[in-house]
Formats: C-alpha cells, sequence, structure tokens
C-alpha cells in the first residue's frame, strides 16, 4: 500500500496565492495586474517567514497586521499601504479571514501626508498642545527620532543615563541602537513617570497582584495592565491634530526631526545613525530640500559667480538689467536702479521678460 505524500508547506502556501489569483483572472484581470498581485503577496509572505510568523492566510492574526504596518509599510506612502492591504484583504477573506475587517483600520486619505514636512512653528504648537502621555510620544518621535514601533516598544530598562537602547525594525532581525537624550528628555520622562505611576497605583488599587509590564507606554483598565498598540498611539496624535488643526502623523514627527537636524547642519552620516537607516540615501529622502533653501542655493551661486567674475577682471553680466538701466538713464549696475523708478518693482520687469521671450 503506497503513501500519499503530503506537500510542502511552501506548496501549500504557494497554492493558497495561486487559487486566490485565479479568482483574479476568471474577473478578467489582465495578466500584468495578476502578476503584480502574486509579487508582492509573495514579498509580504517572505517578510512574515524571515519574521517568525505563520503566513498562511488563514492563520494570520492581528499581531500579523500589526508587524506589516509596523517593520514592513512603516515607511512607505499611505496610498500605496491602502491599495496593497485592499489586495491583502481579498487574498484572506478568500480564505476564510476576516482579521483586517474585525481592525477597523484607518488609512490617511491624502497620500501626501506622508511625504511633507512641518513648519518650525508647527512642530513647536504640536508639542505645546500635547497633553498626559501624548507628550512623551511626541517628545520620543519630534526629539529623539524613533518609529512608532520603536516607541512601542521600548521598555523601562532600554531608559539609560542619557540614552535609549532602542530596538529597531523586524521582529526577530531588529537592530539595536543607541539615541542619546535632547536638553528636553529629562523632563519630559519625570514627567511621563509620574502619569506611569498613576496607572499602577489605579491598578493595584484594584488587583494588588496585578503585574507590571516592562513596556514603557502602558494603561490601566479593569484593574489590569496592558502595553499600548499602536492604534491608541495613532489615537493620540489625532486628538492632537483635532486640537491644533495641524495634519501629521508619527512619520511626519519623525522627518521633521531629520529635517531639523539637517537645517541645524548636522552631516547626514550622523543623521543616518540616529534614524536607523542602512543607506544614507533613505536619510536624504527624509531631509528633503524645500523652496528656501532652492532659493538660498541659487543666491550662494550667483553670489559666487560675480566674485570669480571680479577677481578675473571680466565685465559682470548684467542680463535683464540693461534694458531696466537704459530706461531709467541709470548705468549698466542693477544695484544702481532708482528706488522709486519705473523697476523699483520687479513686476515692472515682467514686459522685458515676455519680449526677451518672444
Amino acid at each position: 500500500m503506497g503513501f500519499t505524500e503530503m506537500p510542502s508547506k511552501e506548496r501549500r502556501l504557494g497554492d493558497a496565492v495561486e487559487n486566490f489569483l485565479e479568482t483574479k483572472r476568471k474577473k478578467k484581470r489582465p495578466e500584468q495586474t495578476i502578476k503584480g498581485y502574486r509579487w508582492m503577496i509573495k514579498k509580504v509572505n517572505r517578510a512574515l517567514t524571515e519574521a517568525g510568523y505563520d503566513p498562511y492566510p488563514n492563520k494570520w492574526t492581528e499581531d500579523t497586521v500589526n508587524f506589516l504596518l509596523d517593520d514592513v509599510y512603516c515607511e512607505s506612502q499611505p496610498g500605496v499601504v491602502r491599495r496593497e492591504f485592499s489586495i491583502l484583504n481579498s487574498y484572506l477573506m478568500f480564505h476564510g479571514n476576516d482579521i483586517k475587517e474585525k481592525m477597523e483600520l484607518e488609512w490617511q486619505e491624502d497620500e501626501r501626508k506622508n511625504v511633507h514636512w512641518l513648519t518650525f512653528a508647527q512642530a513647536r504648537t504640536i508639542e505645546q498642545e500635547a497633553k498626559g502621555f501624548e507628550r512623551i510620544v511626541v517628545h520620543l518621535e519630534l526629539h529623539i527620532g524613533l518609529r512608532r514601533v520603536e516607541v512601542l516598544r521600548l521598555t523601562v530598562k532600554d531608559i539609560q543615563m542619557g540614552y535609549f537602547n532602542v530596538l529597531g525594525k523586524g521582529r526577530r532581525g531588529g537592530k539595536w541602537r543607541q539615541n542619546p537624550f535632547d536638553p528636553e528628555t529629562n523632563a519630559e520622562l519625570n514627567h511621563f513617570f509620574e502619569l506611569r505611576d498613576m496607572e499602577i497605583r489605579k491598578a493595584r488599587a484594584k488587583n494588588p497582584a496585578v503585574v507590571v509590564p516592562d513596556n514603557l507606554l502602558i494603561y490601566e483598565r479593569g484593574g489590569e495592565l496592558f502595553p499600548y498598540k499602536r492604534t491608541a498611539v495613532d489615537g493620540m496624535l489625532k486628538r492632537i491634530q483635532e486640537r491644533t488643526g495641524v495634519e501629521f502623523s508619527n512619520h511626519v514627527l519623525r522627518r521633521q526631526f531629520a529635517k531639523e537636524l539637517h537645517m541645524s547642519g548636522e552631516p547626514i552620516s550622523k543623521i543616518s545613525e540616529l534614524l536607523g537607516h542602512k543607506d544614507e540615501k533613505t536619510t536624504k529622502l527624509y531631509i528633503g530640500i524645500d523652496m528656501d533653501q532652492k532659493v538660498d542655493s541659487m543666491n550662494r551661486l550667483a553670489q559666487w559667480r560675480a566674485q570669480q567674475t571680479a577677481q578675473m577682471g571680466l565685465p559682470q553680466n548684467r542680463g535683464i538689467f540693461d534694458e531696466a538701466s537704459k530706461v531709467s538713464g541709470q548705468s549698466g549696475n542693477h544695484h544702481s536702479i532708482e528706488p522709486d523708478g519705473p523697476f523699483s518693482n520687479v513686476n515692472n520687469l515682467w514686459p522685458f521678460v515676455l519680449a526677451a521671450a518672444c
């Protein structure tokens, strides 16, 4: 009597993917689209397997989804997350798993929210309006540069004399780094631990045998203490948004941290280390270049060219100001334009710009 060989786990997982894709093929989805679905689902399955999660679709739990959001998609634009999770949800539902539906996840509507920076004034407004536990979350992301998942993973033991031990992305493969305090950190921690101790006292009043988690962020409910989850942290920031009218996310605060470091003159290499980036190219995306910086660059270039021209004894390139000086009766030096003349307002130069363009 022969024995039927049981299919391997990899084969069963592959069949689960292909069976789902076949339903899309029957709905006349283009093969190129189906190919994209396959690539995306396999990418997610590899990440789950490497992190020690069961990738089979009917085994996904809330922890599985949170891992993907906090580690795999944490730096993706909201539009990408929304689209890919829509496909993943169809994949799960096909296999009888409605965990994503039960979690009632909310997505940012505007994709640009994940790629903009705050103004300096907006960042300070957020800090001033943060209350209670909100203060430490804002401080850790805006002043220390932590990811949301890193904030949630922080334990009391990770707080050292003058620095945090930070466990980076990856359930098992996350790398540790050390991020130093900034001048305000001690005061923020003192305020936070007063609130944390209040939560512990409330729990012990109801349940003297309550177990206190090592997690830094904890809350009391029914005499028990629980670590904060990503939805609770997101809720904190949402309340600050409602009070201030400033739109931002956990990731925007972290990007702002990088931006302000760059504006203060810190080199890319140091910023990259503080952010826990493997590649400085990623750090450069965080920093970005705004219009004011572009204008400053152009002004510095013009000054350098003028200096080089003067040193070489060459005539200045007067360009459009030649025409302006002819009309105003002044010399070719654009600094001598009459204060109240026809070119004292830059808008009066537009006729010459248009003439040159024609």
